[in-house]
């Protein structure tokens, strides 16, 4: 027999799941002395969903729905989607609106953040990783502007306001598990046309890959001219961008810039990429019972009690 743990991306039936009673659940032990002071030891450091679906099912066609989705699972084995009508958005429940992004680079212009909620009061905050989007309702913020989904079911553009990045070799990812990937905005090396001197300094990217974005910070290398020494290998901040052109606050009014520079534009972190504006999300899970124990109580009317899911955790 197979040994493994098999997703399947479908939701269960979410006007069933819209009765369902459940919620989180946490793993305490608490021993208690004869004095009865009592010590509490945290078993599990995040919580696991428990739902019991039974409630949920109003009519005879919604059984036997539930029937053909226990089959196709085959009981325990096979874990799916479940829609939690208590808390299915960012924006709902006695979550944070809009949660910061834990930031871990995948390569050398890539990042890579993980999808969270945060619950909190005066007394802390509970953070809660989302593992299971629902892809096409991701709306980001990318240094203060918003980034809404492109052309792709699974890709999202950036939009800074001046700027709009097309969706081609960059943009954002965000894959199944809650992992969001962002490829900044040039690959390292890009070249640069001739700069344009002034007390400000004017790029244009040669082709034009991805301009970067109005804020990010960009790395100059290889100009020549008596302005080289000005511009080349610091870090300037973008300060305009339009088009493949963009302008850095640095002043070489009076020098020349002749050369043909390469930029690189400083991947994006999760300073500059810090919150996701919205999303709704599923929560994993699996049926907490291999056994369906549907009752015939009229012809051709039936009923299943205790129908007991599970998170499962990836």
């Amino acid at each position: 027999m197979p040994v493994s743990n098999p997703f399947d991306e479908i939701q269960f039936p979410s006007q069933i799941s819209l009765g369902a009673t459940g919620g989180p659940t946490f793993d305490t032990s608490v021993l208690v002395a004869t004095s009865g002071q009592e010590q509490r030891n945290q078993n599990w450091s995040k919580h696991r969903m428990r739902y019991d679906v039974a409630h949920g099912l109003k009519t005879q066609a919604e059984l036997n729905l539930l029937i053909d989705f226990f089959r196709a699972r085959q009981g325990r084995w096979r874990a799916f989607r479940f829609k939690d009508w208590i808390d299915y958005k960012l924006n709902m429940g006695t979550g944070t609106l809009m949660p910061t992004l834990g930031a871990g680079s995948t390569g050398t212009n890539l990042q890579t953040f993980q999808l969270i909620k945060e619950y909190t009061d005066a007394g802390g905050t509970y953070t809660r990783n989302i593992s299971k989007p629902i892809i096409s309702t991701i709306e980001l913020d990318t240094n203060g502007a918003s980034a809404t989904m492109g052309d792709s079911a699974e890709r999202l553009v950036a939009d800074t306001g001046t700027v709009a990045v097309p969706n081609d070799d960059g943009d954002f990812t965000v894959d199944s598990s809650g992992l969001l990937t962002w490829r900044d905005n040039s690959d390292a090396g890009s070249a640069l046309g001739g700069g344009t001197p002034g007390v400000t300094t004017d790029y244009s990217f040669t082709p034009n890959p991805r301009p970067g974005s109005v804020g990010q910070s960009i790395y100059i290398t290889g100009e020549t001219g008596t302005g080289a020494g000005i511009v080349n290998n610091k870090r300037w901040v973008i300060i305009a961008a339009v088009g493949s052109s963009i302008t850095i606050n640095a002043d070489t009014d009076g020098f020349t810039l002749t050369g043909t520079p390469a930029a690189t534009i400083e991947p994006v972190t999760a300073e500059t990429m810090v919150r996701a504006r919205g999303y709704e999300y599923d929560v994993p899970v699996r049926f907490d019972v291999d056994e369906m124990e549907a009752q015939i109580e009229f012809y051709e009317t039936h009923n299943w009690r205790g129908i007991q899911l599970v998170e499962v955790r990836l």
